[in-house]
């Protein structure tokens, strides 16, 4: 995988786990489906012009972030809110 994203990916779960309340995880949860909106964007775009490549490293991107929000709201619910 892309170094790149699995930095993203391991600074993401940091950043969950350093989560001290529903609060934190909320905008842990909001700044994800903001980057999982722009993802879905440019991989549209990526298809629309022909770029598989592009199109297979966003698709990755794409599962890292879903991942990370289903751990994100399964926090949430550990956490109480």
């Amino acid at each position: 995988a892309d170094p790149d994203l699995l930095l993203e990916a391991m600074a993401l779960r940091e950043e969950l786990a350093e989560a001290e309340d529903a609060a934190a995880v909320a905008a842990l949860l909001a700044k994800t489906e903001a980057m999982i909106g722009e993802i879905e964007a440019a991989l549209s775009g990526a298809f629309a012009s022909g770029d598989l490549a592009a199109a297979t490293g966003l698709a990755l991107r794409f599962l890292y972030m879903r991942k990370f929000v289903e751990e994100a709201t399964r926090r949430r619910r550990q956490i109480g809110a």
